[in-house]
């Protein structure tokens, strides 16, 4: 679910009807929910929570995106 977490964020989705989705779903299901600041109804059912911030880019050096790296 791309990006749902921002939807959630800005109010456009409300998080109970997701976390009903997560709680019903099969066992053998993975789903993947992207954007920051999850909502904690979904951190709580969650089993794995990452959160990525860049401290050091080789962008910041010039280098471009490299094929089997960025792309």
């Amino acid at each position: 679910l791309d990006e749902i977490n921002y939807a959630i964020g800005y109010h456009m989705l409300a998080p109970e009807p997701v976390a009903e989705f997560l709680a019903a779903k099969p066992e053998n299901v993975h789903v993947i929910l992207t954007g920051r600041n999850a909502h904690p109804k979904l951190v709580e059912l969650a089993d794995t929570v990452t959160e990525m911030r860049e401290i050091k880019h080789a962008y910041q050096k010039g280098i471009e995106a490299q094929r089997g790296i960025e792309y």
